[in-house]
């Protein structure tokens, strides 16, 4: 078993309305790449798509055998440039999907993919521990009982 010491967040960084398989076929086509380079890809809905599993992937060059990869799909706007594109969903999904991997792997790190290979671009395209110190989960049976309440 792996010993993970990092939780690696990364966009696409494709745009937004990219498919999944889009982007499979462009890591094997482009990069040469066989396997899938993040554990996890969130959809533009909020879907999470396991991609690979009990394997490393190929996110970050030096570090993957210790490291989990997620990536949202996105990270460039209409113009080409680097940019959180992440939706609600998105972000719900992911907070979600960190909090399962952190509870599994305690002593990971939740780290963007920037902060581990810092010649790697801007890759979320967001600062995560600003991101997640400032995250508020939608949690709709709260908002039922603010409108309850007012």
């Amino acid at each position: 078993m792996r010993n993970i010491k990092y939780i690696v967040v990364h966009s696409t960084a494709t745009s937004p309305t990219q498919t999944l398989e889009a982007l499979k076929k462009s890591w094997e086509d482009e990069q040469g790449i066989k396997k899938p380079c993040f554990h996890y890809v969130i959809l533009r809905d909020g879907e999470i798509v396991q991609t690979l599993r009990r394997k490393t992937a190929t996110g970050s060059l030096g570090v993957n055998n210790e490291c989990i990869h997620i990536a949202y799909m996105g990270g460039i706007d209409k113009e080409g440039n680097a940019a959180d594109t992440l939706t609600q969903a998105q972000k719900d999904s992911l907070f979600d999907l960190l909090v399962e991997l952190s509870e599994k792997h305690h002593t990971a790190e939740i780290v963007g993919q920037d902060e581990i290979v810092p010649d790697s671009g801007t890759s979320p395209c967001f600062n995560i521990r600003q991101w997640l110190a400032s995250y508020i989960p939608f949690i709709a049976d709260y908002e039922s009982e603010l409108d309850i309440a007012a």
